[in-house]
């Protein structure tokens, strides 16, 4: 395996972001069929905002912290711009909530529901809109860093952003990213993982994957990760 495969392994974004289109993804779904006239289906979206909401700022959270003083090394300009993007996407997600609250600050009837649940679905579709153009900027610069960064910078900022994790926004992460992945990119995580958490976390991690995956998918996971320890060390 050559050197620019080995720095492929040490992605910053994508099974991240292919979690949270996932997730979001589902919630345009949710949302567009939501009648908002009932209160029942009403708090099940009020719910969902409150956790995407966790979800982005979170994932937001880490970058900031840790990736983008290590970006602002490499690509000064880019680590600027998406720090801006954090703060415009912040906004975004109040204006959004504000739409939210129309619908359940006031009682309204039900034509007036159903017409501020309209309004907060075409304000939903433009913050994924803009959400979306943010992760492919991201995913975008991690290629420039696969060009211009040694594997053990690249392997240093992502342990490091897995020991920004707590146990608990670790498995929030994993309840998220491991439905979005292919069977390539979970064994590619779990070595990531062996590699950079204690064993306590390692066996939650396999537990969760245990509960969320089919079990054909959970078998292959666990037979290619036992067939990589069996034949050589993680790089």
């Amino acid at each position: 395996m050559n050197s620019a495969q080995i720095a492929h392994r040490f992605d910053f974004y994508t099974a991240t972001h292919k979690g949270q289109r996932r997730r979001i993804f589902g919630f345009a779904g949710m949302v567009g069929t939501t009648d908002f006239a009932d209160p029942d289906q009403v708090d099940a979206v009020g719910e969902e905002l409150r956790n995407i909401k966790r979800m982005v700022l979170t994932h937001a959270q880490h970058e900031t912290e840790i990736i983008h003083p290590f970006l602002q090394k490499k690509f000064p300009k880019e680590a600027e711009f998406l720090d801006g993007e954090h703060i415009d996407l912040q906004t975004s997600f109040i204006e959004l909530e504000a739409y939210f609250d129309d619908i359940t600050s006031d009682p309204c009837d039900l034509m007036q529901c159903r017409l501020f649940g309209r309004e907060f679905y075409r304000a939903l579709q433009r913050f994924i809109a803009r959400y979306l153009d943010h992760m492919d900027e991201e995913e975008r610069t991690m290629m420039h860093l696969w060009q211009s960064c040694s594997i053990d910078e690249l392997k240093e900022v992502v342990a490091d952003l897995r020991a920004s994790m707590s146990a608990e926004e670790e498995q929030e992460e994993l309840r998220i990213m491991l439905p979005a992945l292919t069977p390539f990119e979970r064994v590619k995580l779990y070595r990531v993982l062996k590699l950079g958490v204690d064993d306590d976390r390692y066996r939650r991690a396999w537990e969760l994957a245990e509960s969320l995956l089919e079990p054909a998918e959970f078998a292959r996971l666990k037979s290619e990760m036992a067939s990589i320890e069996a034949t050589a060390p993680a790089e």
